[in-house]
């Protein structure tokens, strides 16, 4: 099978919202629609269009499995620098009550 290659077209304002249009009322995107439709329009046989679809369904499983391994690696960190950022509200409180008791005892001398 050869390589998807990416193409650049020109279309005017309407058609380019009728096609958005079209793709949006049925949960496709505007690459899927252009492709059915040259196919159909060329005859052409539909097997490579499922094919092209599979292998694209195929390749979102991947990156959607890669990306729970990013969410966890995600999660770990969020849950270190929330610890931090605890960590530094502390800090940050017991500087300001320290700035109070040194400016009490200035203030008394």
């Amino acid at each position: 099978m050869s390589k998807d290659r990416a193409i650049s077209i020109r279309l005017y304002d309407d058609m380019l919202e009728a096609l958005d249009k079209y793709a949006s009322d049925r949960g496709k995107d505007r690459t899927q629609v252009i492709r059915e439709a040259i196919t159909r329009h060329l005859n052409l046989p539909e097997e490579l269009v499922e094919e092209k679809l599979s292998i694209i369904g195929e390749q979102m499983n991947i990156v959607l499995e890669e990306n729970q391994g990013f969410k966890k690696e995600f999660k770990v960190i969020h849950e270190k620098l929330s610890n931090e950022s605890q960590k530094t509200n502390i800090l940050e409180e017991e500087l300001r009550e320290l700035r109070f008791v040194v400016y009490e005892l200035i203030k008394k001398k």
